[in-house]
């Protein structure tokens, strides 16, 4: 095995970090693509909406968290936001529900809300691959709806057991 001297890591970390970047601002302007004029500008670095109007925790979480998923880059996005900010998702999940994502509360806890937002056919693809149909259907999942083995998923996180193949309704 080859030995990694300082700068070489660094180098390397440095070049994750800026296909890191360059894939979220690619999500974002996927995100803004798809002509939602609430969100209009959200990075690390802006938290305003268009007019120059200030953006709420809950609006910058969800680009933030759900841009690539938006952007149809991965099927699903897990974020967690406090419960007085659950009315503002309300409203962009009425607003994406026509371009195919559902938001769901997944749960709350100590006064924050754990929240899965998918988009239907990008799930519904997923569930139809062969190996992860089986590995769910062993576990009980039934992937015929993407609606009913999400709400499953939603039960067995209310559990005290961790359901693990969260992983796969995540795209990994």
């Amino acid at each position: 095995m080859r030995h990694v001297n300082k700068g070489e890591k660094s180098q390397r970390e440095y070049i994750l970090l800026r296909i890191s970047s360059h894939l979220r601002t690619y999500a974002l302007k996927r995100l803004l693509f798809l002509k939602t004029n609430d969100i209009i500008q959200i990075s690390s670095h802006m938290r305003t909406k268009k007019g120059g109007q200030p953006m709420s925790a809950a609006e910058f979480n969800l680009g933030r968290h759900c841009g690539i998923t938006f952007a149809r880059i991965k099927p699903a996005s897990l974020f967690t936001v406090k419960e007085e900010d659950i009315k503002t998702l309300a409203y962009f999940a009425a607003k994406f529900k026509a371009k195919g994502f559902v938001f769901v509360c997944m749960r709350r806890m100590n006064g924050r809300a754990l929240f899965y937002v998918y988009h239907i056919g990008a799930l519904e693809k997923l569930l139809r691959c062969q190996l992860n149909r089986k590995f769910l259907e062993e576990r009980g999942y039934p992937c015929e709806s993407a609606a009913r083995s999400v709400k499953l998923l939603k039960e067995r996180l209310q559990g005290d057991v961790f359901p693990h193949e969260i992983g796969i309704f995540l795209g990994y």
